[in-house]
């Protein structure tokens, strides 16, 4: 996995901060998953307010086609209590983090929100047979590492 050094840029108006990663490219990132998939199990939202609560997160993915399917979730809050953080359930949704999903979220002025998305890792090598994979017979058919010993006899005169 690649490092990556977060930068803090703070605008003059102090109104808008952004945590962003200086001079890595997206493809980048993405290039640093390697076959890994990070797929979505929850979203934990904290804000300063209700109405900020209310606000719509939308779920853009492309699909094969490279057509775009959206889907709005709206968090249910009750507007008459002070509920000012929320878990939401997203198991059943399939969202996975590759680059193909992107999130649209709204934020009103003068509100700081924290946005935690719960995942699980996925490999593409978890899908194969535990005993037929390549690697294995591969290593059999070839006598790799036959010879290899992690000890290293060192005479010493």
């Amino acid at each position: 996995m690649a490092t990556h050094t977060p930068t803090s840029t703070v605008f003059p108006n102090g109104v808008v901060t952004i945590s962003s990663l200086d001079s890595t490219t997206y493809e980048t990132i993405l290039q640093s998953l390697g076959s890994t998939q990070y797929i979505m199990t929850d979203v934990y939202i904290q804000a300063g307010s209700v109405p900020q609560m209310l606000e719509p997160i939308g779920f853009f993915k492309y699909d094969s086609n490279g057509e775009i399917t959206d889907n709005k979730v709206i968090p249910t809050v009750d507007p008459n209590q002070d509920q000012l953080s929320l878990n939401i359930d997203f198991k059943t949704k399939g969202y996975i983090l590759d680059g193909k999903l992107y999130i649209d979220y709204n934020i009103q002025p003068n509100e700081q929100v924290n946005f935690y998305i719960g995942n699980i890792t996925s490999d593409n090598a978890e899908f194969l047979p535990p005993n037929d994979s390549f690697d294995a017979e591969f290593l059999k058919t070839y006598g790799f590492f036959e010879d290899f010993q992690n000890k290293i006899p060192l005479e010493l005169s």
